[in-house]
């Protein structure tokens, strides 16, 4: 039996794809006198066919959908079957026992069956079998089928088909034969069996008029000519039986297809048993080894070709013996008489036409010839058919030596990326993004972190990969869900800073796809770096905004940037001063013993303090105190000079100044605790006059942190200012709104005729702050909400610092259950 070839792709589909009722296959399939199964990957049974269930035994319900080991358990075949469905290449076994004790009639036989693996080729080489084709048929063909011949089974029998008389003259043959002789159907039903053998005939074939033969069958092993001329080995097993009306029927199966699987298959396993280190030379070896056994030639050789001169008496290796390479070519003639199988698809009986009796291979790799294959001494010398076997095996083999040299690439490479992914100093984290069944995103689960985001997370790897981040990380915010799916989901890169209150860091954000449905992201944490940057914000805005006037020089004294308070002050602008030296504010005033002693004391110390006389711009002399600081570099050499002044002709307005700094909040210019605490012992005297109440609420902006953390402090600074505003746009002419430490306000209210005055103000104030704030910067707008304490005097308290402790304790009662809304102390 030859492996399965007939209509491959037409059954392949179709057996895969289902059979319909109607199609023509499953009939076929049915009825052939062939036990047939599919098995998946898995040697799961995927289709099964009624003669494969009675040979075994078995019903079709109990065989589909099984595990063809849990059924049939044979550790010999499975290894059979794991080797064809990892090498792509059929398996055929003749004659040897393989379902102990069973045959399709339920009679007790040996068997031929085969194997392959179903694909787009005949005989890969390569690749791993998705779906494998199990044919098995008994070794002696039964009475039933060989009456029962019908055109169905003459195309589906595997090997070649022919029904003779007992004359041998042909009564039909399959496509099968027809495409192994190169005749057309036509012309083979005018020949006998003795025109188309080259060798010995069936002696049931030779009965001419004795009797009928008794039942039976009778295998020959034997040559066929082919339409061409050339003649190829072909085991004949002829089938009669007295019910056949006279009729024979022949089973043809060529030994060369099933020897040049099996050289191949050989070939195959010693190619992946060499080591990752074996060169190109010891590929080819065992491909020159191979041709010689599939060819039967008596001598070759592999000459690898240098990518330079050769040395002198340099010679090519050979793998035979000497004794063998001489080999007379009678000895060969007589090997080729006993083992006809050995030399098929090469002989032509036309001596003028006989084939070489030399073969040399060039063998190409990386599109330069690097070897040349030679074979010799073939008794009827090399045909087509054995140029392309040789051939196939040769580029077997390179291909083999190149896929070892890339997958050991490959794996240097993995594990250089490797390396370089746990020695990242960045997270690196790959997330399977999770959709719900309305498709929005709601979680994503970690497939791989590198040890820095370990670090990050504060966790083993062990912890994160496979679980959500919801899980790893509770408190994570929605919007990484969000910005994640959306790269997993549009395929743009994304790039962004942000800060995590989870982890309480800042993060630089690259975010990409690597595959549908997931998100990669590189976290670089920038905390140090953000908190620098604001620093250095911070610096400018103290720059800029400083009433004090602030000049920097070079190491020369030459002005290299100045602020505002220094222009007013002295009347250059910055354009005026920059590139100039402070030499051009001298006054005059002061001889060289004091510059002297000046740059002295600046030198030894890095720091002078002290009153000095300078021009402005218009002439004018005037007082400065000033400070200089020296800053230096890490080699300890000046770079720059800072200078602080102050216009000290201003004092004499230090008393009003004085006054408004301990009375006023200098951010929001409202008053501050010891102002409040002054008003309150006003309203109170007023209060008992009058035996009136007061109320007092202390207001605390919810979150407020997380705006100066996200938006800094800048942001912030603004934000207390509108919403110092906003409350006063509320207030009656006699209440009192002050500004506490930090993010908190009180409005001190008088002539409270009851608790629900106070409740009135407290809704106004929420509803006022729910409006968004437009504060300009970066920020568009700012949702806030406050949380409103109040307490009653003289119910609560008769002194500032006791109603103050009670209404805060009403705020820390909401922000302990919810925020955004008020609370009386009493309550």
């Amino acid at each position: 039996m030859t492996s399965i070839s007939f209509a491959s792709s037409q059954v392949d589909r179709q057996i895969l794809g289902g059979l319909a009722t109607d199609s023509p296959w499953l009939a076929i399939l049915e009825h052939a006198g062939l036990a047939i199964a599919v098995l998946n990957a898995d040697f799961d049974f995927v289709y099964v066919n009624r003669h494969f269930a009675l040979a075994n035994g078995k019903t079709l319900e109990l065989l589909r959908g099984r595990n063809y080991f849990d059924v049939f358990p044979q550790t010999r075949v499975e290894q059979v079957f794991r080797r064809v469905r990892s090498s792509g290449m059929a398996h055929v076994h003749t004659a040897r026992p393989f379902l102990t004790n069973v045959s399709p009639t339920g009679e007790p036989g040996d068997w031929n069956w085969s194997l392959r693996p179903i694909g787009d080729a005949d005989y890969p080489l390569t690749g791993n079998a998705r779906h494998l084709l199990l044919s098995i048929q008994a070794a002696q063909f039964t009475r039933e089928s060989a009456v029962r011949h019908t055109p169905e089974l003459r195309e589906t029998v595997l090997d070649g088909f022919w029904l003779t008389d007992l004359t041998g003259r042909l009564l039909d043959v399959n496509e099968t034969y027809c495409r192994l002789s190169g005749y057309t159907r036509s012309e083979l039903l005018q020949l006998t069996t003795q025109q188309l053998t080259a060798g010995p005939t069936c002696p049931m074939a030779a009965i001419a008029g004795d009797g009928l033969p008794p039942a039976g069958n009778e295998r020959v092993l034997t040559r066929h000519r082919r339409k061409d001329g050339t003649t190829w080995a072909v085991e004949v097993t002829t089938f009669h039986s007295p019910d056949s009306g006279g009729r024979l029927f022949s089973l043809l199966r060529s030994t060369g297809e099933q020897k040049r699987d099996e050289v191949r298959l050989r070939a195959h396993d010693r190619l992946s048993e060499l080591a990752a280190s074996a060169d190109l030379e010891a590929h080819l070896q065992i491909a020159l080894e191979s041709a010689i056994e599939l060819t039967g030639s008596t001598s070759g050789t592999i000459e690898m070709l240098p990518t330079r001169p050769p040395a002198a008496g340099q010679k090519a290796a050979s793998v035979l013996p000497d004794e063998r390479r001489a080999e007379s070519d009678s000895n060969e003639r007589v090997l080729a008489d006993k083992h006809p199988a050995a030399t098929e698809s090469s002989e032509r009986h036309n001596e003028a036409s006989t084939p070489s009796r030399e073969m040399a291979l060039p063998i190409v790799h990386e599109e330069k010839v690097r070897a040349l294959l030679k074979l010799a001494n073939r008794w009827g010398g090399y045909s087509s058919d054995d140029i392309a076997n040789v051939s196939a095996l040769a580029e077997y083999a390179v291909k083999a030596f190149a896929s070892r040299r890339a997958e050991t690439a490959l794996r240097a490479s993995e594990r250089c990326l490797r390396s370089l992914f746990n020695a990242m100093t960045c997270g690196f984290a790959v997330q399977e993004i999770l959709f719900s069944a309305d498709g929005i995103p709601y979680d994503y689960r970690f497939l791989e972190v590198n040890p820095a985001f370990e670090a990050i997370a504060g966790l083993t790897r062990a912890e994160i990969v496979g679980q959500r981040v919801s899980e790893v990380m509770p408190g994570i915010d929605p919007r990484w869900i969000e910005r994640f799916a959306a790269v997993a989901v549009s395929g743009d890169d994304a790039h962004y800073d942000d800060f995590t209150s989870d982890l309480g860091r800042r993060y630089r954000v690259t975010a990409y796809r690597p595959s549908g449905g997931c998100c990669a992201a590189v976290f670089d944490d920038i905390t140090a770096l953000w908190q620098d940057e604001e620093a250095i914000r911070r610096a400018a805005m103290v720059f800029v905004h400083s009433r004090d006037a602030i000049l920097i020089t070079d190491a020369a004294t030459h002005i290299v940037a100045v602020n505002g308070a220094f222009s007013e002050i002295t009347g250059y602008s910055s354009e005026e001063a920059i590139g100039r030296t402070v030499g051009m504010l001298k006054s005059g005033h002061h001889g060289a013993t004091f510059y002297a002693a000046l740059w002295s004391q600046l030198s030894e110390h890095g720091f002078w303090q002290g009153e000095i006389c300078n021009r402005r711009k218009n002439g004018e002399t005037y007082l400065q105190w000033l400070t200089i600081t020296a800053v230096v570099n890490e080699a300890g050499v000046t770079e720059r000079y800072i200078g602080v002044f102050t216009d000290i002709t201003r004092l004499r307005d230090f008393g009003q100044r004085a006054e408004f700094i301990a009375c006023y909040d200098p951010l929001t210019h409202l008053p501050n605790r010891t102002l409040l605490n002054i008003h309150f012992e006003h309203a109170l005297s007023k209060a008992e006059l009058m035996n009136a109440r007061l109320a007092l609420l202390v207001l605390d902006v919810d979150h407020f942190k997380e705006v100066n953390e996200r938006f800094g402090y800048e942001s912030g600074d603004r934000l207390l200012t509108a919403i110092g505003e906003r409350i006063k746009s509320r207030l009656r002419d006699g209440d009192t709104l002050a500004r506490l430490p930090g993010n908190v306000f009180a409005i001190l209210m008088e002539e409270v005729e009851n608790a629900d005055d106070a409740a009135v103000l407290a809704r106004d104030l929420l509803e006022v702050l729910a409006t968004p704030f437009r504060i300009g910067g970066a920020v568009a707008e700012l949702h806030v909400s406050a949380s409103i304490g109040i307490s009653i005097s003289p119910d609560d308290g008769s002194t500032l610092a006791i109603l103050l402790r009670k209404a805060e304790s009403a705020v820390h009662k909401i922000k302990a259950q919810a925020r955004g809304m008020f609370r009386f102390y009493a309550d």
